[in-house]
């Protein structure tokens, strides 16, 4: 591994710090480009920080953040959120390390979760023990169909434009 890439070395890194690395990561890039970010102090709703749009109103995201090898899979409770906010005020932030790669941040509203398909997926899972959840199934074929979310300072105007 080149001295450039080094920095990079994601494997390096346990699952803790993979988290932690994504949540400063996505906040510095957001600062970055302009945008209001207020933290959470305690994480007990899936929410790691509020976003102010232009108009006022707050985005309420949770950071995601995944080494990408082949395949992997996050996911979030539907008991920490309502389809009112999956619809208006909801964003999952997704890391995505590549190893020797700076990584990727897709910035996904909520409401994709209203229509599930192959990427953004819905589990019930009725009568086991596993709690309902949403998840994002990400894999090299779907990063591609996900690059519509990557992360940009207009990223924003998908809340402020409904």
């Amino acid at each position: 591994m080149t001295k450039q890439n080094e920095r990079y070395n994601w494997a390096r890194l346990n699952h803790l710090q993979v988290g932690k690395y994504g949540e400063y990561y996505s906040k510095m890039r957001m600062v970055e480009m302009g945008w209001q970010l207020y933290t959470s102090e305690v994480d007990d709703r899936g929410i790691d920080y509020l976003i102010r749009t232009n108009l006022g109103k707050c985005v309420e995201a949770q950071v995601k953040t995944v080494r990408l090898k082949k395949n992997a899979y996050v996911f979030f409770r539907k008991d920490h959120i309502s389809p009112e906010q999956l619809k208006k005020s909801y964003a999952i932030c997704l890391v995505v390390m590549r190893e020797g790669e700076e990584p990727d941040i897709f910035f996904i509203p909520g409401r994709v979760w209203l229509a599930p398909n192959d990427i953004f997926v819905s589990h019930d899972y009725e009568g086991r023990k596993s709690a309902p959840e949403y998840g994002i199934a990400i894999s090299q074929k779907n990063l591609l169909k996900l690059s519509e979310y990557i992360l940009r300072p207009e990223s924003l105007d998908l809340f402020t434009l409904k």
